[in-house]
């Protein structure tokens, strides 16, 4: 599953002589590392020489690691990086070990800058036997809800693990880690690009995992933690505080989660992140709906005979990649802060808008149909009307009526 051989890469950045002082001071960084990171609770950044010389090294073991494998870990890839990178000025590894630990040296500062180049895949070959759709919805769900929390985590340490159970009852488990010093912005997103990566490379896939420089993830259906899990969190109780905006949201109730901060209790916090698009939409139409009961009520029928359902709402990927030729950009109508909207045309012939939510808009799935279900319910003719959305390979797209050549401002005003 994992090729060993291919645990380090060296740069090109620039080269040493084997008789340089840079040669000399990564000698002596690298071969007191593994002491350092023990000595410093499994996280070291440091540096040795001065000027042209100086060589910057950075290291951290994975966070269910025993003293004595990050040791026995380190001591090898720190051997094995001066013998494969022989005059390389920059280099990585992962090391060779099970489970792995992350060593980086370089000729410039590393601290606090996240590296997601190069990568490193693996996969396990077997696939999965389960509906592909509901396990990628699970899997999708879970490993982001952990990226998040994983990047909460502290200066000293920013790791998670964790279980949940799939729709066929089977488990699944996840590791995620950060290196520690980055920020919780940079971790998560380094994170997300090591799912996404997964995804691209090994969907289908029955475990398997990326390393980056700055951040590992790893996910099978058997418990490979190398330790039991540390301060298990129970589904936390509903939350009491909120953040500016944006209320915190417990974990999905099947998912059981480990921190793996051993000196320190981690307080998670985890703020769902809502569509911004959405949520302007919902004001607008509550608006909306006030103003005319004071003259002409609205004749709303009952929820059960006019409101959609979620699952009815739901558009399929290939559905829309059909309709915007794969989000083609002839087709792009327009782009905000939320992401970009595409012209379309459905089998019906009927024309519509879909907007891509960015990235950065991570909402889970069971908020994300919360709030579609609520859009739906409010709609008004005096509001583009809403047809459906799609939440599948990690895009979440909301299908509207195409209304060519009018404003938002002219349907409510006329």
């Amino acid at each position: 599953m994992f090729d060993l051989s291919n645990a380090q890469r060296c740069y090109d950045t620039g080269n040493f002589t084997a008789t340089s002082n840079f040669a000399k001071n990564r000698e002596l960084v690298l071969s007191s590392l593994p002491s350092d990171v023990a000595s410093n609770g499994g996280f070291y950044s440091g540096k040795v020489g001065n000027s042209s010389d100086v060589v910057y090294v950075l290291s951290f073991c994975r966070g269910d690691s025993s003293n004595d494998s990050c040791f026995k870990c380190l001591s090898s890839a720190a051997e094995d990086l001066m013998i494969k990178c022989p005059k390389q000025k920059a280099a990585v590894t992962w090391g060779t070990g099970d489970p792995p630990c992350i060593i980086r040296y370089a000729d410039g500062p590393m601290y606090g800058v996240k590296q997601a180049f190069p990568t490193l895949l693996y996969y396990n070959t077997g696939n999965i036997t389960m509906d592909q759709d509901q396990f990628d919805r699970t899997w999708r769900n879970f490993t982001e809800e952990l990226a998040t929390r994983a990047s909460m985590g502290t200066s000293e340490l920013k790791f998670i693990a964790g279980r949940t159970v799939l729709p066929n009852t089977q488990t699944m488990f996840a590791l995620l880690q950060c290196s520690p010093d980055l920020s919780q912005i940079d971790c998560r997103v380094c994170l997300w690009e090591c799912i996404n990566d997964y995804q691209d490379c090994c969907h289908g896939k029955r475990g398997g995992g990326v390393n980056k420089p700055s951040c590992i993830f790893q996910w099978d259906l058997y418990p490979f933690f190398q330790s039991d899990p540390i301060n298990l969190l129970p589904s936390p109780p509903p939350p009491t505080a909120v953040t500016k905006a944006n209320p915190a949201a417990p974990p999905p109730a099947n998912a059981q989660v480990t921190n793996g901060n051993i000196s320190k209790s981690l307080r998670i916090v985890v703020a769902v992140i809502g569509s911004a698009a959405l949520f302007v939409v919902i004001i607008v139409s509550v608006c909306c709906l006030i103003r005319r009961r004071r003259s002409n009520p609205l004749m709303v029928s009952s929820a059960k005979d006019e409101v959609k359902t979620a699952e009815s709402l739901q558009f399929k990927i290939s559905e829309i990649r059909a309709a915007t030729n794969s989000f083609a950009e002839g087709n792009k109508l327009g782009e905000g802060g939320f992401g970009k909207v595409y012209r379309g045309r459905l089998p019906n012939g009927q024309e519509i808008a879909v907007k891509r939510l960015s990235q950065s808009s991570r909402q889970g799935l069971q908020e994300f149909k919360n709030e579609i279900v609520l859009v739906a319910k409010l709609q008004h003719r005096n509001l583009v009307r809403l047809l459906g959305f799609c939440f599948e390979e990690g895009e979440k797209l909301l299908i509207y009526e195409l209304m060519p050549n009018k404003s938002l401002d002219y349907f409510m005003f006329g």
